[in-house]
């Protein structure tokens, strides 16, 4: 990773921090094995998300990585209720579902500490092909797909520590986006797509989730096995 994308990767990954997304929702989302014991398992930009901990409690073997989490796991909670406090006329519900995601976070963090791994995305501390299963929501879609040089980074990355036979599932891929900042990343997620299509070491499909009322775009999950 270039000391020209940390500062971006490190502002993007805070922007999107509060977003983080519920078990309840995520489950739904991915496409996860009937049996989820002593699979192994890597969540980038996992943020406040409880997935981590429903995974775990399934009898998954699973890391939560995220940069922030390199500010403090303190730093992480604070920022994020600040940041829904401040939207609260807006979205007056976005305050009590993040101080309840707080609230679940800090007690799986007790439990298990050794689970969230504060790294880049651009750069995984872990070993080539060691995880089972990758999945991502907002970390690697919808943060470093802003800049096609950090996604194809990020994207590699992953790809790296999957092993041969396992899945990298991630999300939101957008369809037709009509804000302008989704529609750069709909152009990266695509160009990105297509190239993934022509590597015959890899089984890609995209399938239509359906339409997203929180950002008013029609949205997909993607799934890339390493063959």
């Amino acid at each position: 990773m270039t000391t020209r994308n940390r500062p971006l990767e490190i502002e993007l990954a805070r922007e999107v921090g509060i977003t983080a997304h519920e078990a309840a929702h995520l489950r739904d989302v991915f496409d996860l094995p009937k049996k989820l014991r002593r699979v192994k398992v890597l969540d980038i930009g996992s943020g406040l998300s409880d997935f981590p901990a429903w995974l775990r409690a399934r009898g998954a073997d699973v890391y939560a990585l995220d940069l922030t989490y390199g500010n403090g796991m303190d730093w992480v909670v604070a920022d994020s209720i600040e940041r829904a406090a401040a939207d609260v006329d807006r979205e007056p519900e976005a305050l009590v579902f993040t101080e309840k995601m707080a609230e679940r976070f800090r007690a799986s963090l007790a439990a298990t500490p050794s689970m969230y791994i504060a790294a880049s995305a651009l750069d995984l501390p872990f070993k080539s092909g060691s995880f089972d299963l990758i999945t991502s929501s907002l970390g690697i879609f919808g943060t470093l797909d802003h800049d096609y040089a950090l996604l194809e980074t990020g994207f590699n990355e992953a790809l790296r520590v999957l092993r041969r036979g396992g899945k990298l599932q991630i999300s939101p891929v957008f369809y037709r986006a009509v804000k302008p900042a989704e529609h750069a990343c709909e152009v990266n997620q695509r160009r990105l797509i297509e190239a993934l299509r022509k590597n015959n070491r890899l089984q890609v499909a995209d399938k239509v989730l359906g339409f997203n009322a929180g950002i008013a775009e029609i949205v997909g999950r993607l799934i890339v096995t390493k063959l």
